[in-house]
C-alpha cells in the first residue's frame, strides 16, 4: 500500500482540530471549563453586590493539594510516532 503524502496527514489533523472544536463548544465544555478556572479564581458570583459575603474558597486549596500528586506519580501517557523516518507532528505545527 502506497504512503500517504503529508499534505494528506495535515488535512487529516486539521479536520480531527475542527471536528474537536466544534464538540467542545456545542456540548458545553468551554462554558463549563471557564465556570471551572473562574472558582479556581475565587470568582464564585456572577454579580458584583453591596451586601458582604463570605467566600472560602475550597476549589483552590484543593487543586492545589491534588495536582501536585497526580503530577509526581508519573501518569502512563504513550505518544508513538507513525513512521520513526518522519518527523510527522513537528511539521505538522509548522504548518498549523
Amino acid at each position: 500500500m502506497a504512503r500517504k503524502p503529508t499534505s494528506e496527514y495535515l488535512k487529516q489533523y486539521k479536520q480531527k482540530l475542527e471536528f474537536s472544536k466544534r464538540w467542545r463548544k456545542n456540548d458545553g465544555y468551554d462554558a463549563t471549563w471557564k465556570r471551572l478556572t473562574d472558582l479556581y479564581k475565587g470568582r464564585h458570583y456572577e454579580h458584583y453586590s453591596d451586601e458582604d459575603r463570605l467566600l472560602i474558597n475550597i476549589v483552590f486549596s484543593t487543586v492545589n493539594v491534588i495536582a501536585p500528586s497526580i503530577a509526581i506519580n508519573y501518569p502512563k501517557i504513550v505518544v508513538m510516532r507513525l513512521n520513526l523516518k518522519i518527523p510527522l507532528m513537528r511539521l505538522l505545527l509548522k504548518r498549523l
